[in-house]
Protein backbone atom coordinates (compact mmCIF):
# COMPACT_ATOMS: atom_id res chain seq x y z
CA UNK A 1 0.00 0.00 0.00
CA UNK A 2 1.47 3.36 -0.99
CA UNK A 3 2.26 5.98 1.73
CA UNK A 4 -0.58 8.11 0.22
CA UNK A 5 -3.51 5.47 -0.27
CA UNK A 6 -6.69 6.46 1.47
CA UNK A 7 -8.50 3.10 -0.35
CA UNK A 8 -6.82 -0.26 -1.63
CA UNK A 9 -8.93 -3.12 -3.30
CA UNK A 10 -7.04 -5.79 -4.45
CA UNK A 11 -7.79 -8.96 -6.43
CA UNK A 12 -11.48 -8.64 -5.25
CA UNK A 13 -14.13 -10.94 -5.94
CA UNK A 14 -17.75 -11.10 -5.52
CA UNK A 15 -20.38 -13.69 -6.62
CA UNK A 16 -23.99 -13.89 -6.32
CA UNK A 17 -25.70 -17.47 -5.96
CA UNK A 18 -28.72 -17.53 -8.49
CA UNK A 19 -30.70 -20.38 -9.46
CA UNK A 20 -28.93 -20.43 -12.62
CA UNK A 21 -25.81 -20.70 -10.70
CA UNK A 22 -22.82 -18.59 -10.05
CA UNK A 23 -22.52 -15.44 -10.65
CA UNK A 24 -18.88 -13.90 -10.72
CA UNK A 25 -19.95 -10.75 -10.60
CA UNK A 26 -16.98 -8.80 -9.57
CA UNK A 27 -13.77 -11.08 -10.28
CA UNK A 28 -10.62 -10.18 -9.74
CA UNK A 29 -10.77 -6.10 -9.46
CA UNK A 30 -8.18 -3.81 -8.08
CA UNK A 31 -8.46 -0.22 -7.16
CA UNK A 32 -6.42 2.55 -5.69
CA UNK A 33 -7.67 5.92 -4.49
CA UNK A 34 -4.79 8.34 -2.79
CA UNK A 35 -5.93 11.16 -0.42
CA UNK A 36 -7.72 14.57 -2.07
CA UNK A 37 -7.71 12.36 -5.68
CA UNK A 38 -10.68 11.98 -7.68
CA UNK A 39 -10.98 8.64 -9.69
CA UNK A 40 -13.48 7.99 -12.65
CA UNK A 41 -14.83 4.24 -12.78
CA UNK A 42 -16.61 3.66 -16.17
CA UNK A 43 -18.04 1.02 -18.07
CA UNK A 44 -20.98 -0.26 -19.70
CA UNK A 45 -23.85 -0.95 -17.58
CA UNK A 46 -23.73 -4.02 -15.79
CA UNK A 47 -20.00 -3.62 -15.94
CA UNK A 48 -19.19 -3.82 -11.91
CA UNK A 49 -19.05 -0.34 -10.86
CA UNK A 50 -21.68 0.23 -8.60
CA UNK A 51 -20.94 -3.34 -7.08
CA UNK A 52 -16.94 -2.34 -6.81
CA UNK A 53 -18.83 0.56 -4.23
CA UNK A 54 -21.13 -1.53 -2.41
CA UNK A 55 -18.74 -4.76 -1.48
CA UNK A 56 -16.08 -1.82 -0.26
CA UNK A 57 -19.15 -0.47 1.99
CA UNK A 58 -20.47 -3.92 2.89
CA UNK A 59 -23.90 -3.24 1.43
CA UNK A 60 -24.48 -6.07 -0.74
CA UNK A 61 -27.48 -8.47 -0.70
CA UNK A 62 -28.17 -11.46 0.87
CA UNK A 63 -27.76 -13.78 -2.49
CA UNK A 64 -24.05 -12.15 -2.77
CA UNK A 65 -20.69 -12.20 -1.08
CA UNK A 66 -17.22 -11.26 -0.95
CA UNK A 67 -15.40 -14.51 -1.56
CA UNK A 68 -11.70 -13.23 -2.38
CA UNK A 69 -9.42 -10.19 -1.93
CA UNK A 70 -8.59 -7.46 0.34
CA UNK A 71 -10.20 -4.20 1.37
CA UNK A 72 -8.24 -1.35 2.54
CA UNK A 73 -9.20 1.66 4.42
CA UNK A 74 -6.91 4.14 5.82
CA UNK A 75 -4.35 0.65 6.29
CA UNK A 76 -7.55 -1.03 7.96
CA UNK A 77 -8.62 -4.11 6.41
CA UNK A 78 -12.53 -3.66 5.98
CA UNK A 79 -13.29 -7.38 4.46
CA UNK A 80 -14.75 -9.58 7.19
CA UNK A 81 -15.28 -6.58 9.71
CA UNK A 82 -18.37 -6.93 12.32
CA UNK A 83 -21.82 -5.39 11.50
CA UNK A 84 -21.07 -2.29 13.76
CA UNK A 85 -17.82 -1.70 12.56
CA UNK A 86 -19.02 -1.02 9.02
CA UNK A 87 -22.07 0.61 10.01
CA UNK A 88 -19.91 3.37 12.13
CA UNK A 89 -17.67 3.53 8.97
CA UNK A 90 -20.61 4.87 6.79
CA UNK A 91 -21.36 8.14 6.17
CA UNK A 92 -17.91 9.08 8.94
CA UNK A 93 -15.27 6.89 6.82
CA UNK A 94 -16.87 6.45 3.41
CA UNK A 95 -20.17 7.89 2.07
CA UNK A 96 -22.24 7.31 -0.89
CA UNK A 97 -24.42 9.30 -3.29
CA UNK A 98 -26.51 6.94 -4.95
CA UNK A 99 -27.88 7.07 -7.70
CA UNK A 100 -31.41 8.01 -8.05
CA UNK A 101 -32.40 10.48 -5.34
CA UNK A 102 -35.91 10.81 -5.50
CA UNK A 103 -35.85 6.81 -4.55
CA UNK A 104 -32.95 7.10 -2.44
CA UNK A 105 -34.41 9.79 0.21
CA UNK A 106 -37.50 9.54 1.83
CA UNK A 107 -40.74 10.32 0.71
CA UNK A 108 -42.16 10.97 4.33
CA UNK A 109 -40.06 13.20 5.77
CA UNK A 110 -38.61 16.23 5.42
CA UNK A 111 -35.14 16.33 4.28
CA UNK A 112 -33.54 18.16 7.06
CA UNK A 113 -35.12 15.49 8.94
CA UNK A 114 -33.27 13.47 7.25
CA UNK A 115 -29.66 14.98 7.35
CA UNK A 116 -30.51 15.86 10.86
CA UNK A 117 -31.08 11.61 11.58
CA UNK A 118 -27.16 11.00 9.80
CA UNK A 119 -25.94 13.40 12.19
CA UNK A 120 -27.72 11.88 15.35
CA UNK A 121 -26.79 8.13 14.14
CA UNK A 122 -23.02 8.88 14.30
CA UNK A 123 -23.11 11.13 17.51
CA UNK A 124 -21.67 14.09 15.09
CA UNK A 125 -23.06 17.05 16.68
CA UNK A 126 -24.24 18.28 19.94
CA UNK A 127 -28.23 17.87 20.20
CA UNK A 128 -28.99 21.30 20.58
CA UNK A 129 -26.62 21.99 17.30
CA UNK A 130 -28.44 19.90 15.28
CA UNK A 131 -30.99 21.98 13.90
CA UNK A 132 -28.15 25.22 12.89
CA UNK A 133 -25.54 22.01 11.13
CA UNK A 134 -28.51 20.84 8.61
CA UNK A 135 -29.12 24.08 7.07
CA UNK A 136 -25.33 24.78 7.05
CA UNK A 137 -24.84 22.05 5.33
CA UNK A 138 -27.89 22.59 3.25
CA UNK A 139 -26.23 25.86 2.50
CA UNK A 140 -22.43 24.63 2.23
CA UNK A 141 -23.97 22.68 -1.35
CA UNK A 142 -25.19 25.42 -2.44
CA UNK A 143 -29.28 25.53 -1.90
CA UNK A 144 -30.96 28.42 -1.81
CA UNK A 145 -33.40 29.50 1.26
CA UNK A 146 -31.92 27.06 3.57
CA UNK A 147 -34.05 27.38 6.43
CA UNK A 148 -36.88 26.77 3.94
CA UNK A 149 -35.54 23.74 1.92
CA UNK A 150 -35.10 21.62 5.11
CA UNK A 151 -38.75 21.97 5.78
CA UNK A 152 -39.40 20.45 2.25
CA UNK A 153 -40.34 17.22 1.32
CA UNK A 154 -38.43 15.67 -1.46
CA UNK A 155 -41.00 16.20 -4.09
CA UNK A 156 -41.18 19.19 -3.58
CA UNK A 157 -37.89 19.96 -4.89
CA UNK A 158 -36.10 19.99 -8.20
CA UNK A 159 -33.65 16.99 -9.42
CA UNK A 160 -30.68 19.13 -8.90
CA UNK A 161 -31.72 20.37 -5.68
CA UNK A 162 -32.75 16.84 -4.73
CA UNK A 163 -29.22 15.82 -5.51
CA UNK A 164 -27.75 18.10 -3.57
CA UNK A 165 -29.71 16.85 -0.53
CA UNK A 166 -27.85 13.88 -1.04
CA UNK A 167 -24.73 14.94 -1.04
CA UNK A 168 -25.42 17.11 1.88
CA UNK A 169 -26.38 14.07 4.00
CA UNK A 170 -23.13 11.78 2.62
CA UNK A 171 -20.74 14.80 3.95
CA UNK A 172 -22.42 15.38 7.16
CA UNK A 173 -20.38 13.27 8.95
CA UNK A 174 -16.71 14.88 7.35
CA UNK A 175 -15.90 11.29 6.03
CA UNK A 176 -12.62 11.10 4.16
CA UNK A 177 -13.93 9.31 0.96
CA UNK A 178 -17.03 10.09 -0.80
CA UNK A 179 -18.41 7.66 -3.55
CA UNK A 180 -20.61 9.47 -6.25
CA UNK A 181 -23.01 6.57 -8.27
CA UNK A 182 -24.00 8.61 -11.09
CA UNK A 183 -24.91 12.10 -9.66
CA UNK A 184 -25.43 13.70 -13.15
CA UNK A 185 -28.33 11.13 -14.50
CA UNK A 186 -31.65 12.88 -15.79
CA UNK A 187 -30.20 16.40 -15.06
CA UNK A 188 -30.04 19.10 -17.72
CA UNK A 189 -26.13 20.16 -18.53
CA UNK A 190 -26.76 23.28 -16.88
CA UNK A 191 -27.52 21.29 -13.62
CA UNK A 192 -25.00 18.84 -14.12
CA UNK A 193 -22.19 21.23 -14.46
CA UNK A 194 -23.30 22.70 -11.38
CA UNK A 195 -23.34 19.39 -9.54
CA UNK A 196 -19.88 18.74 -11.03
CA UNK A 197 -18.73 22.49 -9.72
CA UNK A 198 -19.82 21.24 -6.04
CA UNK A 199 -18.38 17.57 -5.92
CA UNK A 200 -15.23 19.68 -7.19
CA UNK A 201 -15.24 22.24 -4.74
CA UNK A 202 -15.48 19.39 -1.68
CA UNK A 203 -12.65 17.78 -3.18
CA UNK A 204 -10.55 20.73 -3.18
CA UNK A 205 -12.12 23.11 -0.04
CA UNK A 206 -12.95 19.99 2.16
CA UNK A 207 -10.08 17.67 1.08
CA UNK A 208 -12.64 15.12 0.27
CA UNK A 209 -10.98 12.39 -1.93
CA UNK A 210 -13.94 11.21 -4.70
CA UNK A 211 -14.82 7.61 -6.43
CA UNK A 212 -17.22 8.96 -9.36
CA UNK A 213 -18.98 6.06 -10.99
CA UNK A 214 -20.21 6.71 -14.27
CA UNK A 215 -20.64 5.90 -18.08
CA UNK A 216 -20.09 9.96 -19.46
CA UNK A 217 -16.67 9.71 -20.63
CA UNK A 218 -17.18 13.74 -20.96
CA UNK A 219 -17.79 14.14 -17.07
CA UNK A 220 -14.69 11.88 -16.15
CA UNK A 221 -12.55 14.05 -18.25
CA UNK A 222 -14.00 17.37 -16.37
CA UNK A 223 -13.73 16.54 -12.98
CA UNK A 224 -10.98 13.21 -12.45
CA UNK A 225 -7.26 12.75 -12.59
CA UNK A 226 -6.98 8.78 -13.13
CA UNK A 227 -9.75 6.66 -14.72
CA UNK A 228 -10.52 2.96 -14.09
CA UNK A 229 -12.49 1.17 -17.17
CA UNK A 230 -14.45 -2.19 -16.23
CA UNK A 231 -15.95 -5.14 -17.83
CA UNK A 232 -17.97 -7.76 -17.26
CA UNK A 233 -16.70 -7.68 -13.81
CA UNK A 234 -12.86 -6.81 -14.19
CA UNK A 235 -11.02 -3.48 -15.00
CA UNK A 236 -9.25 -3.71 -18.40
CA UNK A 237 -7.54 -0.15 -18.53
CA UNK A 238 -6.56 2.12 -16.05
CA UNK A 239 -4.14 5.10 -15.88
CA UNK A 240 -4.01 9.40 -16.21
CA UNK A 241 -6.87 11.07 -17.52
CA UNK A 242 -4.49 12.10 -20.07
CA UNK A 243 -2.89 9.12 -20.39
CA UNK A 244 -6.05 7.26 -21.58
CA UNK A 245 -7.49 9.79 -23.49
CA UNK A 246 -4.64 9.91 -25.85
CA UNK A 247 -3.89 7.02 -26.40
CA UNK A 248 -5.90 3.92 -24.99
CA UNK A 249 -4.31 0.40 -24.56
CA UNK A 250 -7.50 -1.74 -24.81
CA UNK A 251 -9.75 -2.23 -27.69
CA UNK A 252 -12.82 -2.15 -25.27
CA UNK A 253 -11.93 1.41 -23.91
CA UNK A 254 -10.99 2.58 -27.56
CA UNK A 255 -14.71 1.63 -28.12
CA UNK A 256 -16.13 3.20 -25.49
CA UNK A 257 -14.57 6.53 -26.73
CA UNK A 258 -15.35 6.20 -30.07
CA UNK A 259 -19.13 5.93 -29.02
CA UNK A 260 -18.59 9.82 -27.69
CA UNK A 261 -20.96 11.80 -29.87
CA UNK A 262 -19.21 14.48 -31.63
CA UNK A 263 -20.13 18.43 -30.60
CA UNK A 264 -21.92 20.00 -33.75
CA UNK A 265 -21.63 16.93 -36.15
CA UNK A 266 -25.37 15.89 -36.80
CA UNK A 267 -24.60 13.66 -40.28
CA UNK A 268 -22.81 11.05 -38.90
CA UNK A 269 -24.58 8.06 -37.17
CA UNK A 270 -23.57 7.73 -33.51
CA UNK A 271 -20.91 4.08 -33.02
CA UNK A 272 -22.04 1.54 -31.09
CA UNK A 273 -19.98 -1.94 -29.92
CA UNK A 274 -21.51 -4.72 -31.43
CA UNK A 275 -22.48 -7.47 -29.20
CA UNK A 276 -23.40 -7.48 -25.49
CA UNK A 277 -21.44 -8.67 -22.01
CA UNK A 278 -20.78 -12.13 -21.81
CA UNK A 279 -22.62 -14.25 -19.59
CA UNK A 280 -20.84 -14.16 -15.84
CA UNK A 281 -22.41 -17.64 -15.01
CA UNK A 282 -19.97 -19.19 -16.91
CA UNK A 283 -17.59 -16.79 -18.11
CA UNK A 284 -15.93 -17.60 -21.61
CA UNK A 285 -12.13 -18.76 -21.07
CA UNK A 286 -9.57 -15.96 -22.45
CA UNK A 287 -10.60 -12.31 -22.56
CA UNK A 288 -13.99 -11.25 -21.81
CA UNK A 289 -14.07 -8.66 -24.52
CA UNK A 290 -12.55 -11.44 -27.31
CA UNK A 291 -16.42 -12.10 -28.65
CA UNK A 292 -17.01 -8.30 -29.13
CA UNK A 293 -13.48 -7.31 -30.16
CA UNK A 294 -12.50 -6.26 -33.76
CA UNK A 295 -8.56 -7.70 -33.05
CA UNK A 296 -9.37 -10.76 -31.68
CA UNK A 297 -6.75 -13.15 -32.18
CA UNK A 298 -7.23 -17.13 -31.22
CA UNK A 299 -4.69 -16.15 -28.17
CA UNK A 300 -7.53 -13.78 -27.16
CA UNK A 301 -9.99 -16.74 -26.96
CA UNK A 302 -7.77 -19.41 -25.16
CA UNK A 303 -5.95 -17.21 -22.76
CA UNK A 304 -6.76 -14.91 -20.12
CA UNK A 305 -4.64 -11.77 -20.58
CA UNK A 306 -2.99 -10.45 -16.91
CA UNK A 307 -2.93 -6.69 -16.39
CA UNK A 308 -0.05 -5.36 -16.36
CA UNK A 309 1.71 -2.08 -16.98
CA UNK A 310 2.12 -0.48 -20.79
CA UNK A 311 3.44 2.96 -20.31
CA UNK A 312 4.04 5.49 -17.38
CA UNK A 313 0.67 5.15 -15.20
CA UNK A 314 -0.94 3.36 -17.37
CA UNK A 315 -2.24 -0.29 -17.09
CA UNK A 316 -3.90 -3.02 -19.69
CA UNK A 317 -5.29 -6.15 -19.71
CA UNK A 318 -4.22 -6.76 -23.88
CA UNK A 319 -2.19 -9.26 -25.07
CA UNK A 320 -1.30 -6.67 -27.33
CA UNK A 321 -1.44 -3.53 -25.90
CA UNK A 322 1.99 -2.70 -27.22
CA UNK A 323 1.29 -3.12 -30.83
CA UNK A 324 -2.59 -3.02 -31.71
CA UNK A 325 -2.38 0.40 -32.26
CA UNK A 326 -6.13 0.25 -31.96
CA UNK A 327 -6.99 1.73 -36.01
CA UNK A 328 -9.16 4.70 -36.38
CA UNK A 329 -9.37 5.59 -33.14
CA UNK A 330 -8.62 9.48 -32.77
CA UNK A 331 -6.22 10.03 -30.08
CA UNK A 332 -7.41 13.00 -27.67
CA UNK A 333 -4.42 15.07 -26.79
CA UNK A 334 -6.54 17.08 -24.26
CA UNK A 335 -9.26 15.68 -22.90
CA UNK A 336 -12.53 17.86 -23.40
CA UNK A 337 -14.30 19.73 -20.59
CA UNK A 338 -17.92 19.52 -21.85
CA UNK A 339 -19.44 16.37 -20.56
CA UNK A 340 -21.71 14.22 -23.41
CA UNK A 341 -25.29 13.84 -22.41
CA UNK A 342 -25.88 10.80 -19.97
Amino acid sequence: MSDRALLEVRGLRTYFSTRRGLVRALDGVDLTVDSGETVGVVGESGSGKTLTAYSVLGLLPQSARVVDGSILFQGSELRGADAEAMRRLRGSGISMVFQEPLTALNPVFPVGVQIRDVLRAHGAVPRKQLRGRVVELLRHVGIPAPDHAAAAYPFQLSGGMRQRVLIAMAIACSPRLLIADEPTTALDATVQAQILDLLRHLVKEDGISLILITHNFGIVADICQRIYVMYAGQVVEHGSVRSIFAAPRHPYTAALLHCIPVPGDDSSPLATIEGSVPSLVEPSVGCRFAVRCPHAQSRCRAEIPSLRRVADAHWAACHYAETLGLAGVPACDTPSPVPAGD
